[in-house]
């Protein structure tokens, strides 16, 4: 039977991916890999609705710069949907802003998903014999990119299989 070949350790390959998320600025993004839902519009809403403030006092610091956004809420959701309540009003006009913030860099939080799963999968899952580390660093760069139109999150981890292969079992 054939010897595997890498071409790099472990640690080595971490401290790459640590480089390249530096550079991409995707470390911004952490808090998306902490949401486990299977779809990344979901973990958009939950890590919106994790940013809403919930004292009144941070609503109206919030609320000078961002009117539009309440205007927003309320065309929205209308006056009833945000149950007559000024403060409510204010906390759906915050989510529809920071839902609206991560889908104008849905393909930066891809990107970081893609990476996460890279790590969760690389050494068990992933073939990465005979690959240089900039060769799966542009692998994964290029399955990020592809899948930038995607919501499914085990799309990206199919992707990355089809990538990289399989490790065969011994």
């Amino acid at each position: 039977m054939e010897e595997k070949r890498f071409l790099f350790t472990v640690d080595e390959l971490d401290n790459a991916i640590n480089e390249e998320i530096e550079r991409q600025g995707l470390g911004e993004y952490d808090d998306f890999l902490g949401y486990r839902s299977d779809y990344i519009s979901d973990r958009i809403s939950e890590y919106a609705d994790s940013k809403v403030d919930i004292y009144y006092s941070e609503l109206m610091k919030w609320l000078p710069d961002n009117t539009s956004w309440l205007e927003e809420a309320l065309e929205e959701f209308g006056w009833d949907g945000c149950g007559k309540d000024f403060y409510k009003a204010v906390q759906m006009a915050q989510f529809l802003a920071y839902e609206h913030e991560c889908y104008d860099n849905e393909d930066d939080i891809i990107a970081a998903i893609t990476y996460d799963k890279f790590r969760d999968m690389a050494y068990e899952e992933l073939d990465l014999t005979d690959m240089t580390i900039e060769e799966v660093l542009d692998a994964i760069d290029r399955v990020a990119w592809n899948c930038k139109d995607t919501d499914d999150v085990e799309e990206i981890e199919q992707a990355l299989i089809e990538t990289f292969g399989k490790v065969e079992e011994e």
